[in-house]
């Protein structure tokens, strides 16, 4: 489901109701009313908030993206039990594309290994319909890197590296935001070009827009802690983390 291109006011809040609708113009919308709107789809926020309030020219989300990759070296046998994993921090220092840190998770229902890293490259930029519908990556020699990292970290039964017959690699789109931190914060409403109705001020409200997003590698991880930091931001609560760190 898409978020259509414009919020809905009711009343005095920033944000009273958004337009659902799929992705066939002819599969019609639904209006669903809301005193919160999170934004929260990685790095495909930042583009969804300027289709969102297409007014709006003082809130620019920092939103750094890299690809996070992955290369799967299969097993004969394994043990059976949970996916364990290990942090290897420095396996790819060598590496002109990829960070220092990689990460191997030995999956036994697979019977593989998975391999992942994210580049080193970071493009500032907005992410749209078509990357999600169809991302492309247009520098082969990143998943390339990695590829011979695994085959060197992990015993492919005899595999070579350049035999990927039985391998499979792939990427996904990740981001982070000020020195890597993420964002979990309320979009002020004096800047999303609302007028000012003179009662209680906006920006002094719980309700309204908040955004969620660039966890790079560990969003899976963290979101949890990162839904209930906000819950409680919403109903006027210490949310628990140093709020200021996390700033739109």
């Amino acid at each position: 489901m898409l978020i259509d291109s414009q919020i809905f006011k009711v009343s005095t809040r920033d944000v009273g109701a958004v337009s659902i609708s799929g992705l066939h113009e002819d599969s019609g919308s639904d209006k669903v009313y809301c005193q919160n709107l999170v934004l929260a789809a990685g790095p495909f926020t930042s583009h969804i908030f300027r289709c969102c309030y297409r007014k709006t020219k003082t809130v620019d989300l920092e939103n750094n993206i890299q690809h996070a990759l992955w290369h799967e070296v299969p097993q004969v046998s394994m043990p059976n039990g949970d996916d364990v994993g290990v942090l290897l921090p420095d396996v790819a220092r060598t590496s002109n594309s990829l960070e220092d840190k990689v990460t191997a998770v030995a999956q036994p229902t697979r019977l593989a290994v998975r391999v992942a890293a994210v580049t080193k490259a970071r493009g500032e930029g907005h992410l749209s319909r078509t990357d999600a519908l169809n991302p492309q990556m247009t520098d082969p020699v990143p998943l390339r890197q990695l590829e011979r990292l695994a085959m060197k970290i992990v015993d492919g039964g005899g595999l070579k590296a350049h035999d990927t017959r039985f391998n499979t690699q792939g990427f996904s789109f990740i981001s982070t935001s000020r020195g890597g931190l993420p964002v979990i914060d309320k979009v002020p409403a004096s800047k999303l070009g609302i007028e000012d109705t003179g009662e209680k001020a906006a920006d002094s409200r719980p309700d309204g827009l908040w955004v969620c997003f660039g966890f790079g590698m560990y969003g899976t991880a963290l979101a949890p802690g990162a839904a209930r930091a906000l819950v409680r931001r919403m109903l006027g609560k210490p949310s628990g983390i140093v709020d200021a760190h996390f700033s739109a």
